[in-house]
């Protein structure tokens, strides 16, 4: 046979032990789910804000890598306009009419490429023009 403990029996006989017991259980269910659902809402904005952000960084870094791109682009293209307008400088320069003067012995180096030949034309606006 077994005995219960004097403050077992007593608490158990107490209506008002009982009552606070139930009382307890069903505020304790309540916050149980309450912290359940604010557990799994704040997970959900958590992943939504996560994946909204990533979406943006992603976005704008796009944006970002284009407007770059085309900036890099326009830089090139400037540069290689510069260069051409050098380039066109030292071509005017050099085959200026100080310096294009016949270099002596050209044509034994290109024999199909004589100094003194004059250029002929065939078009037939010169042909009536000596005429």
């Amino acid at each position: 046979m077994t005995t219960a403990s004097p403050t077992t029996n007593v608490l158990a006989q107490n209506p008002f032990f009982a009552m606070s017991t139930k009382i307890i259980n069903v505020y304790s269910e309540a916050i149980r789910q309450n912290m359940k659902s604010l557990s799994v809402s704040s997970a959900k904005i958590i992943q939504e804000q996560t994946i909204k952000a990533w979406t943006n960084a992603a976005q704008s870094c796009s944006e970002a890598l284009a407007q770059n791109a085309m900036q890099s682009q326009q830089k090139a293209i400037e540069r290689i306009v510069e260069a051409n307008q050098k380039a066109f400088g030292v071509l005017s320069w050099d085959f200026s009419p100080f310096k294009m003067q016949p270099i002596a012995g050209l044509s034994a180096l290109f024999p199909a490429m004589p100094d003194a030949l004059p250029a002929k034309s065939t078009s037939r606006r010169v042909k009536q023009l000596k005429k």
